[in-house]
């Protein structure tokens, strides 16, 4: 039997934003153990301390789903193991051998689905003993109250200006303003919605759902080094 595993916290450096990840081990299964990692949020949204961190683990049942990453030969037999076999095989940073070929980001949003949302609720269920009106009731609580509309953002207004600075200073472009009258003749249609103001609030859907944005923001996501990689070196 496996050995019960607590894992462990760091702080990590991302974008200029101190980010805490937990991180454990997990036997694949071909036998080799890898290190899993999960990023639980921003330092300054969580807390300073390790303790802060850990309590952040376990309000996202985190160590729960570190071991239900069990070791397992031949074919998966609960719905964790599923989810652990195609987070193993098509989920990876490389995607040279995945079915489907997925962006960067849309694999670290499976993956934080699976991890924080599917795994604690099916996790120790065999796949074919969850019923379909099991997984609506989930979704419906998922989507909170039928009809309503949450705004899911943790930034209530970007300016664009603000944009342009990281990508010029990602790209080493120089970055220049421009007033609503040039605006039109140097973007064209698209000019019009740089010169919009729409701000979005997740005050309400906070408050409705008990929940707290943990994710970097806007800005600190855009400033990750993989959007700019094959750019540079292409540069280069």
């Amino acid at each position: 039997m496996a050995r019960y595993q607590n894992g462990s916290v760091r702080s990590a450096q991302r974008s200029d934003a101190p980010t805490w990840v937990y991180q454990f081990q997990m036997t694949r299964s071909d036998g080799k153990r890898v290190e899993h990692k999960t990023v639980l949020g921003l330092v300054r949204d969580i807390g300073p301390s390790e303790k802060d961190a850990w309590q952040e683990v376990d309000r996202q049942r985190l160590r729960e789903n570190a071991n239900q990453y069990q070791p397992f030969r031949g074919n998966p037999t609960t719905y964790g193991q599923l989810c652990q076999h195609y987070i193993q095989n098509e989920l990876q940073e490389d995607q040279s051998e995945a079915t489907i070929e997925k962006a960067y980001t849309t694999s670290e949003t499976y993956k934080r689905i699976l991890n924080k949302k599917v795994i604690p609720r099916f996790g120790r269920k065999s796949p074919l003993a969850i019923e379909p009106l099991e997984v609506e009731k989930w979704l419906r609580e998922e989507k909170g109250s039928e009809g309503a509309r949450y705004h899911g953002v943790a930034d209530e207004g970007v300016p664009a200006r603000q944009f342009a600075e990281v990508i010029g200073r990602r790209l080493n472009v120089p970055v220049v303003s421009k007033s609503r009258e040039d605006i039109a003749d140097h973007f064209g249609w698209i000019g019009q919605f740089f010169a919009m103001d729409g701000p979005a609030s997740s005050e309400w859907t906070r408050k409705r759902l008990n929940w707290q944005p943990k994710e970097p923001g806007l800005l600190a996501d855009l400033d990750q080094t993989h959007y700019f990689a094959a750019r540079v070196a292409s540069v280069a």
